[in-house]
């Protein structure tokens, strides 16, 4: 609608021409932007608009040495500690070695990737992320999904995020592991060159399949999730408001990778640690403390899940 407010300055002709000319030019956006239907049409659309995707799995795959990979598992804020309880890898790697990865700069976000076979599963894990403050307005959107692009360019089946969140609800304690259920995007702007149509369907975007798998290994409650830009945390203001929201954790990732996993049809969910109660003084540093204290029994979830998927 944008372009034609400015149609007003234009002479009758010139109008009519612009009008067709937008009309055309939003109804061919429209026609490229339908749904892919198989995984094969999903990677071709991935080879057009993601060659750094394509280009990195095959790589990875390549240097692993392995055909492909079943299960992603993104590492957040201190959760290394329970990736260490998976056991060896087969390989390991840099991850700004290859194409369309970032070096991430927060603290303990090492920008490692792991290669674990648990079974004859083959886990892709990545040992931090990119968060959307870490770049000027929202021009790190393509570095956030990035991670999701080439988890499914590998093959990946199912897609685990793993994050410490900010406690709302005051009823929970710090180090209560959650599984989240649902969200609030007050984070907006995801990037345009997401898959499919922009009014997707995102009532059961959070699989239920892999959230009553990670119930069925622990029964974790479900938690309604909303997302700040950060790297700030909350005021005692705004935490209000989330809680008059129904809002139970807030963290600063996730809700761009769920877009992307939930277009591209690769089964998506969000394991979360709550470390500190959201609008009270914290500090990264004991954030990663309390992540580490529950590493062991996070760890266990994970390798569990891995062995029934």
């Amino acid at each position: 609608m944008e372009s034609f407010l400015h149609l007003r300055f234009l002479s009758y002709p010139c109008k009519v021409f612009a009008a067709s000319f937008f009309t055309t030019h939003t109804q061919t956006r429209r026609a490229t932007m339908s749904v892919p239907a198989s995984r094969e049409e999903k990677l071709s659309w991935l080879e057009r608009f993601s060659p750094e995707a394509m280009g990195a799995a095959k790589l990875i795959c390549q240097d692993a040495g392995v055909e492909r990979c079943d299960v992603a598992i993104v590492a957040g804020t201190g959760w290394k500690t329970a990736i260490d309880h998976l056991g060896t890898p087969i390989a390991e790697f840099r991850a700004v070695d290859y194409p369309g990865f970032f070096t991430p700069k927060a603290e303990g976000h090492e920008g490692l990737i792991r290669i674990f076979r648990i079974g004859q599963t083959f886990a892709l894990v990545f040992l931090g992320r990119i968060h959307l403050y870490e770049f000027k307005h929202w021009e790190g959107m393509g570095a956030i999904t990035h991670y999701v692009n080439v988890a499914f360019a590998t093959g990946c089946q199912a897609y685990i995020h793993t994050s410490a969140v900010g406690l709302v609800r005051l009823d929970w304690p710090i180090g209560q592991a959650v599984i989240i259920g649902d969200c609030n995007r007050y984070v907006t702007g995801f990037p345009e060159h997401l898959i499919g149509s922009p009014f997707h369907d995102v009532t059961a975007s959070y699989d239920p399949e892999l959230r009553t798998l990670l119930g069925n290994i622990e029964p974790l409650p479900e938690a309604n999730f909303a997302q700040i830009r950060g790297p700030s945390f909350q005021t005692k203001k705004e935490t209000l408001y989330l809680r008059n929201n129904n809002i139970d954790v807030v963290g600063m990732s996730g809700l761009a990778e769920k877009e992307m996993a939930m277009r591209l049809g690769l089964p998506f969910c969000h394991l979360a640690i709550g470390t500190d109660y959201a609008g009270t003084p914290a500090t990264h540093e004991g954030i990663q403390a309390v992540v580490f204290q529950q590493a062991e029994k996070m760890g266990v979830i994970l390798k569990k899940a891995i062995e029934w998927l």
